[in-house]
């Protein structure tokens, strides 16, 4: 499918079983993208009025939108997803996927650098090597669904005030210079000994941690 020289088109949205090819050309004035179906490797880049991106979040790239302000992944087999240089995105809502460890296992789920996200919403069953959040300023909401696995966890330099997570499983958990953040609870069911690690974080006032096996537990500077 290649859709190509339309300098007036502002929306689009399309929905199908499965596409081999997507190819799009010259769509300077596009503001809203929602494509449903299985689909190769598909870019969005450069596309400066566009706002808001409705997706599965299987083999894309989604960067260089200075005005994008919203990302919505459907829920999919599997995520293979990068995002990058998005100045003004606000929130992020990923569905979940159905569980196919196999496949999903050696992706990292990466939000770092996004200057004005507020909110992050994850569903169930996502499930990679890593989770990293870094670098969110003002970063007001987080939810992370049921059955996540991860080989680590990390939260690094975010403004959250409060952080309850329940049912992640993984190896290796961290938070680190968040330097907003109150109250922590977490519910950890690791299939190995883990790591836990919480360090510089000046506010932190309630700590909640069930469950867990723990090679270290490591608190410092809270």
């Amino acid at each position: 499918m290649e859709i190509r020289d339309n300098s007036l088109l502002n929306s689009f949205s399309f929905s199908c079983s499965g596409i081999d090819d997507f190819i799009m050309n010259d769509f300077s004035t596009l503001e809203y993208f929602y494509l449903r179906g299985k689909h190769r490797p598909i870019v969005l880049d450069g596309y400066n009025l566009l706002k808001s991106v409705i997706i599965e979040p299987k083999f894309v790239v989604i960067k260089n939108l200075q005005n994008l302000e919203s990302i919505h992944f459907l829920i999919s087999e599997f995520s293979a997803f990068s995002i990058e240089n998005l100045p003004n995105l606000r929130s992020i809502k990923h569905d979940g996927h159905n569980y196919k460890e196999a496949e999903a296992l050696n992706f990292d789920y990466s939000f770092k650098d996004l200057p004005k996200l507020e909110t992050l919403s994850l569903g169930s069953n996502c499930t990679g090597n890593r989770f990293q959040m870094t670098n969110l300023p003002l970063l007001s909401s987080f939810a992370l669904g049921s059955y996540a696995k991860f080989k680590t966890f990390s939260i690094n330099n975010v403004e959250l005030g409060g952080l309850f997570i329940n049912g992640l499983d993984c190896s290796d958990f961290s938070i680190v210079s968040c330097n907003n953040l109150h109250n922590i609870t977490t519910t950890l069911y690791p299939s190995l000994f883990s790591n836990y690690t919480l360090d510089r974080l000046p506010q932190l006032q309630n700590c909640t941690i069930y469950s867990g096996r723990y090679n270290d537990l490591v608190i410092n500077d809270c």
